[in-house]
């Protein structure tokens, strides 16, 4: 079956030959993201500052309410449970049924980006300039500060090291820890640096690293 979401506040679910099926009602604005969760079911966000969960047929099971400002993404995590983050400075950990077990509060300004590392733990980075470390059950760990603008991503190494990279022309590198281990400098986000033959390549603000 086929699972489309548009601008126009629905989802709808087709057969494999491409006929329509059901049309899941029920956000109030455009609809930004949709994950299959292993069991079949649907989870929604949308402009509305909500999360919806559907059965696999598109029945309204819960809908996930808190957050008060746009939703920029959610993350499910290895036992199931989900993970929203919003321009209103939270992350909010949900169980796999959509019920809130913790808001993470800690960010004094929109949070961009989240990434679940191999342990479990949560990482996430916010136009506060910062990176922020939680622990599985959303405790925080650690406060990555240094970087002076506007934080545009971050990737996970093979070891486990974190790379953050800025507005303010530089890439941080921190320890699994979340300690700084290294400054990179560069020009512009289309300089290559080579040093001790690791090269790391930024090329119209996409990242690739092929040794760090």
């Amino acid at each position: 079956r086929i699972l489309s979401y548009a601008d126009d506040k629905t989802l709808r679910l087709w057969d494999k030959d491409g006929n329509l099926l059901k049309v899941l009602d029920g956000h109030s604005d455009k609809i930004k993201g949709v994950e299959i969760l292993e069991d079949g079911r649907i989870l929604s966000y949308a402009d509305d500052k909500t999360l919806r969960l559907w059965d696999m047929d598109g029945k309204l099971l819960n809908v996930l309410e808190g957050h008060t400002k746009t939703i920029n993404g959610m993350e499910i995590l290895e036992d199931g449970r989900i993970l929203s983050y919003a321009d209103d400075k939270t992350l909010r950990l949900w169980d796999k049924d959509g019920n809130l077990l913790k808001v993470l509060d800690g960010h004094s300004d929109k949070i961009k980006g989240v990434e679940i590392l191999e342990d479990g733990r949560i990482l996430s980075y916010a136009d506060d300039k910062t990176l922020r470390l939680w622990d599985m059950d959303g405790k925080l760990l650690n406060v990555l500060e240094g970087h002076t603008k506007t934080i545009n991503g971050m990737e996970i190494l093979e070891d486990g090291r974190i790379l953050s990279y800025a507005d303010d022309k530089t890439l941080r590198l921190w320890d699994r820890d979340g300690n700084i281990l290294k400054i990179l400098y560069i020009e512009s986000n289309d300089d290559i640096i080579e040093e001790n033959k690791n090269i790391i390549v930024i090329n119209k603000n996409r990242l690739y690293i092929s040794v760090v």
